[in-house]
């Protein structure tokens, strides 16, 4: 009987501790979150220093090998091929430019949506990082309109309903990152 008496205190005292509302709608406490991030100017310095990444990873510095200023004579160079414009749709290249580029916009949208939550960052200071990641976006986006053409133009961070959407004009791209331009120089014009 002391057993049993026990055996449903200890239930009922675990049960009465352990369920509080909050418990799994938490912050995690071993990685950053979106929750516990973008408090300060030395957190939005480390969210600009990552987009710097995608500026020079692997296939940035691969593109090269696309114009006469590397000359690559192996035959099996993708971005050689990719250049050519005669290549499958299975080439790595072409995948790894989509993925890395617009992965680098999705980055430079999620510091552009977040950096206003940081406090007590001078406004010179956020007015630099703010540029930097816009420029970074820029660039990301050139790259794509250069490969692909006309492609969605994503100014913020998706969610997962909002992920496949039209084509954007490469016009309509241009004058949105570059308003004061009264058109686009003839290298961004659609294709005939």
């Amino acid at each position: 009987m002391k057993r049993i008496f026990l055996s449903i205190s200890a239930i009922l005292l675990i049960t009465a501790t352990g369920c509080r509302k909050d418990f799994l709608n938490r912050a995690p406490q071993d990685a950053i979150s979106d929750e516990t991030f973008w408090q300060n100017e030395e957190q939005l310095q480390l969210a600009l220093n990552a987009l710097y990444a995608n500026v020079k990873n692997v296939n940035t510095v691969a593109m090269d090998q696309m114009g006469d200023n590397s000359i690559n004579s192996s035959t099996g160079d993708t971005y050689r091929i990719f250049s050519s414009g005669n290549f499958d749709t299975d080439l790595a290249a072409v995948n790894n430019e989509w993925v890395s580029q617009y992965s680098g916009v999705r980055d430079c949208n999620v510091f552009l949506k977040n950096y206003t939550r940081a406090k007590g960052v001078p406004e010179a200071n956020l007015n630099q990082m703010v540029g930097e990641a816009k420029v970074i976006r820029a660039y990301m986006y050139m790259n794509l309109v250069m490969y692909f053409g006309d492609l969605p133009l994503i100014t913020e961070p998706l969610n997962i309903d909002e992920l496949y959407g039209p084509g954007t004009l490469r016009s309509r791209w241009w004058t949105s990152f570059f308003p004061n331009w009264k058109k686009p120089p003839a290298s961004c014009s659609p294709r005939s």
